[in-house]
């Protein structure tokens, strides 16, 4: 096992956020550990419950994404639990989501949650798909 994953299996212990969401980071992508949806949720989860914001998105898209793992109101919790922090991503993925009809089919949803992101400082670039005028 890799050093740097056992230092953030010690530090998960003392229920460090960071060290959890890094867990389930892991786990999520297959970086230092073979991919496991499972664990990574689990980690997840336990860094969302803390506050971390960034876990809080990961785990909404997760739950949003894997029809696996899909539960119909975890999704849009944990990614306004997010957004409500100020994470950006979590506010572009939630209007993302409205716009695909992923979350209903809510075109001014979208275009909110859009303005939330931007006003919250995320900058539209190609990367990010379509521009939306707000």
């Amino acid at each position: 096992m890799n050093s740097i994953f056992k230092w953030w299996a010690e530090k998960q212990k003392k229920g460090l956020a960071e060290a959890h969401f890094n867990l389930g980071f892991a786990y999520a992508t297959g970086h230092l550990v073979e991919r496991d949806i499972v664990e990574a949720i689990k980690w997840y989860r336990k860094a969302a419950e803390l506050g971390h914001a960034g876990a809080q998105c990961n785990l909404g898209m997760l739950y949003l994404t894997d029809e696996k793992f899909h539960k119909d109101s975890e999704p849009i919790f944990w990614l306004r639990q997010a957004a409500d922090q100020g994470y950006t991503d979590a506010a572009y993925n939630i209007g993302n989501a409205c716009r695909l009809g992923l979350i209903g089919d809510d075109t001014s949803g979208a275009i909110k949650w859009f303005r939330n992101a931007a006003e919250q400082g995320l900058r539209w670039t190609p990367e990010f798909g379509p521009a939306v005028k707000l």
